[in-house]
């Protein structure tokens, strides 16, 4: 995992000292470090190298989609919803391998 469980509940404004939803806020990041791989079609683990560090927006894009999916847990919304300009297709979108 790329993004630790504390991070996510900080992400979620959840107290450390919850665990009522841990083991659904792990699942939620794996469902969303699986999306972020799929949306720039490159595997996370290509940005471990040696001496460098995981890009902060790759980990900002798997957080604020962790905290979608967190609030969101229906397919269905009853409200008009827009995306939120400049978040996550921004934040993946240099990452993305057009080569694949």
């Amino acid at each position: 995992m790329y993004v630790t469980l504390d991070e996510a509940k900080k992400q979620l404004q959840i107290d450390q000292s919850y665990s009522g939803d841990n083991t659904y806020i792990e699942f939620l990041i794996g469902v969303a470090e699986d999306a972020v791989e799929r949306t720039i079609k490159t595997e996370l683990s290509s940005f471990n190298g040696e001496g460098t560090s995981f890009p902060p927006s790759l980990k900002h894009a798997i957080l604020l989609y962790v905290a979608d999916l967190y609030a969101n847990r229906e397919s269905i919304a009853y409200t008009n919803v827009n995306n939120v300009p400049f978040t996550f297709e921004y934040l993946l979108a240099p990452f993305i391998n057009y080569d694949n």
